[in-house]
């Protein structure tokens, strides 16, 4: 009776890794994910459409940022900044740190200038925005932030 549930239990270990194999620890996957989530934001960014940013994205940034706010932050960048025109994946992590964020940065054309970029996600599978960081001369734009206090949930 004890092999055969030592063997149960290997041959279920055994399937558990086959399968995580493939993609929980796929670190060239989640990177590809994370550029595309990013290129997405910058195509809603780009139409205006603040509010399917907002609805998208990952229960933490909307938990640390109200919809009412991004809605008038997202306006301002836009003003602030104009047209996101490009976005060069430079840098990520290769794996989820903390509870699973993900993260890509590099430089990001706007009309109004070439400023560095990152943009955290959660979610390897489907990544979904928690935090966007654009590093300007003036202001640094963080949104929502990592404040003190704020949790990797």
């Amino acid at each position: 009776m004890f092999n055969r549930q030592i063997g149960s239990l290997s041959v279920a270990l055994a399937c558990f890794i086959a399968s995580c194999g493939s993609g929980c620890n796929d670190t060239s996957r989640q990177r590809q994910a994370v550029i595309e989530a990013t290129q997405q934001l910058r195509t809603d960014y780009n139409s205006g459409d603040c509010g399917r940013i907002y609805d998208g994205s990952d229960p933490g940034f909307r938990k640390a940022e109200t919809q009412e706010r991004w809605l008038a932050d997202c306006v301002e960048i836009r003003k602030r900044l104009g047209r996101w025109k490009d976005f060069t994946a430079e840098t990520n992590n290769a794996w989820p740190i903390g509870k699973g964020v993900l993260w890509v940065r590099g430089p990001a054309l706007f009309e109004g200038g070439t400023f560095a970029v990152r943009t955290d996600w959660r979610g390897a599978e489907r990544p979904l925005l928690y935090n966007l960081l654009i590093l300007t001369p003036s202001k640094p734009i963080d949104i929502p932030g990592y404040l003190p206090g704020r949790p990797v949930e």
